[in-house]
């Protein structure tokens, strides 16, 4: 009776084996006698386990486990890529003006300063607008009365000040209208600017200059290396553009002074990129 069971156990592990699909060698353990099926025993391979007490009712019973159905990826594969940065410049000539003037006048009233200065400041508005420079191009920045005292902190009078900006888009002329304020009684430049009103050009420029500058150190590092450039995993950019050359500091302008001489120099706009390709 023992040696059947014991034939019928052999038998049935062999039929697993043979079509359990992903089952490897299962080996069991087993001796010349019953005891060695007694009690709890396990027959384990690399993928599936045999697990159940043996007893002489039940002389054997499967239980197949899967321990590992789908094979393990390691994403620790390395991935060949290359980086390098590329630095764009382009010079620009600031081909715009703003620039800060008024009108300031004293008086021993407030109102008679405010008088003055009003029509003073409406004589020099006029003034720009014949000499070519549109309304649109005129916007007031500050009006102020202020008092004035003595050393013994006497009032004294009045200060009425009314400063307006002026664009110019036209640098050649600058000079000129400068003349023609002073000559229309305005006696106040609080300074001058040159800016580049077509920013987003001269950004564009800088990028593509910087754009060719890393793709051309991609191509040397690869030729020495005999790799080829794939696909761009990555882009970053950083830009300056500089701002606005402030020209002088706050001045007070005679009626007989000289033209001042204008000179906007030149500003340069620098993009860097960093790029990173894949390697095939």
């Amino acid at each position: 009776m023992k040696s059947e069971a014991h034939l019928i156990g052999i038998m049935v592990i062999v039929l697993v084996t043979l079509f359990g699909g992903m089952m490897t060698q299962i080996q069991p353990v087993y001796g010349s006698s019953w005891d060695m099926f007694k009690g709890e025993r396990q027959l384990v391979d690399q993928n599936y386990r045999l697990s159940e007490p043996v007893t002489e009712s039940n002389p054997i019973h499967l239980r197949i486990q899967s321990k590992a159905q789908t094979p393990e990826v390691s994403l620790d594969v390395p991935v060949r890529s290359v980086s390098v940065s590329g630095t764009g410049r382009v010079d620009v000539q600031p081909d715009q003006a703003i620039v800060l003037l008024g009108v300031q006048t004293d008086a021993e009233t407030a109102s008679e300063a405010l008088n003055q200065n009003s029509s003073q400041m409406q004589t020099l508005l006029e003034s720009l607008e014949e000499n070519g420079v549109p309304a649109d191009q005129l916007e007031t920045q500050t009006v102020q009365l202020l008092t004035r005292y003595s050393q013994d902190s006497t009032p004294e009078g009045y200060t009425a000040a009314n400063v307006v900006e002026m664009q110019v888009n036209d640098l050649e002329r600058l000079g000129q209208l400068l003349d023609a304020a002073v000559e229309a009684g305005g006696n106040t430049i609080q300074g001058i600017r040159f800016e580049v009103s077509d920013r987003e050009t001269q950004l564009d420029q800088a990028r593509q200059a910087a754009v060719d500058d890393a793709k051309r150190k991609a191509e040397q590092l690869t030729s020495a290396f005999d790799a080829q450039l794939g696909q761009v995993l990555a882009i970053n950019e950083s830009s300056q553009f500089p701002g606005p050359l402030p020209f002088s500091a706050s001045m007070a302008v005679q009626a007989d002074a000289a033209a001042v001489p204008i000179e906007p120099g030149s500003q340069t706009v620098e993009v860097t990129v960093q790029v990173t390709w894949l390697l095939e």
